[in-house]
């Protein structure tokens, strides 16, 4: 594993007025397995572990790259800001992340046009603001290098029991107060409430939640499936009888441990990726 910072130490991006020490980072996990066609470049996943915009659970971070590794996929953790930090801190170090590795992905041998991501929980709805937000232009991820000109929308999104929506009535309300505060206006909330901003090229997406998910109701994806559906999106979501939530691979849930191999089977079948 090699770790690289998201920015240059003068980048606007970080003057957030948050002086708490921490440096957004990458964490590259390099695949050695074989591709079926290995003249081609691998796939790239880039990974948003969750924790409520408070925290980044690392059993959603290490544990899922070494997982695809297994595919040939070279994978990207990205430690991004969280609370005391806010909107837009976590927002630009993912498009900063996703601009960076487009920008070197000859050196890092992948495939700048088959970049998906995995995102859990609330980094399910930072990585659901990647692949949704990609044309906002109050989410500034410009750092001045050549980074900047890189395409920030992912070409696959992968949510796993995200948070999605800000509605009092099912959203995951901690995540709100820990990306927004607690005395965000209406406004702000409607506005990262994603399920009403949903372009008409979003990325082919794959969800999957649980029905036992007390922490995050399953309705969170249901929520974006019917949008990006109503789209004509490519996009599929699986739904588990059984599981809490944070399961990550759910190693103890035999049944819910089928969507990594779901998910892959996606990446293959419906995006065409190389893997």
């Amino acid at each position: 594993m090699q770790t690289f910072p998201l920015w240059p130490e003068n980048a606007a991006a970080l003057r957030d007025g948050v002086d708490d020490g921490f440096v957004p980072t990458l964490d590259c996990y390099a695949s050695t397995n074989t591709l079926p066609d290995p003249t081609r470049r691998r796939p790239a996943l880039v990974i948003f572990p969750g924790g409520a915009y408070v925290t980044r659970a690392p059993h959603e971070g290490v544990t899922i790259a070494e997982y695809f590794n297994q595919f040939g996929f070279h994978c990207f953790v990205v430690q991004y800001r969280v609370a005391p930090h806010r909107y837009p801190a976590p927002q630009q170090d993912a498009f900063r992340a996703i601009q960076l590795i487009r920008a070197n992905s000859e050196r890092f041998g992948c495939d700048p046009h088959q970049l998906a991501t995995i995102g859990f929980s609330a980094g399910g709805h930072l990585c659901a603001c990647a692949g949704l937000l990609y044309d906002d232009p109050t989410i500034d991820s410009s750092a001045g290098d050549e980074a900047d000109t890189q395409p920030r929308r992912p070409d696959v999104n992968g949510l796993a029991y995200p948070v999605i929506s800000s509605d009092f009535a099912f959203g995951h309300q901690g995540s709100f107060d820990n990306l927004l505060g607690p005395d965000a206006t209406p406004e702000l909330r409607a506005r990262l409430s994603l399920e009403n901003r949903v372009p008409k090229d979003a990325p082919p997406t794959f969800l999957w939640t649980t029905s036992e998910d007390t922490g995050v109701p399953p309705r969170n994806s249901f929520v974006l499936y019917e949008k990006l559906h109503s789209l004509g999106i490519p996009a599929e979501v699986h739904c588990f009888a059984r599981g809490h939530h944070g399961l990550g691979l759910a190693p103890d849930w035999p049944d819910v441990a089928q969507w990594p191999q779901l998910y892959l089977a996606f990446l293959r079948h419906t995006a065409k990726f190389n893997c």
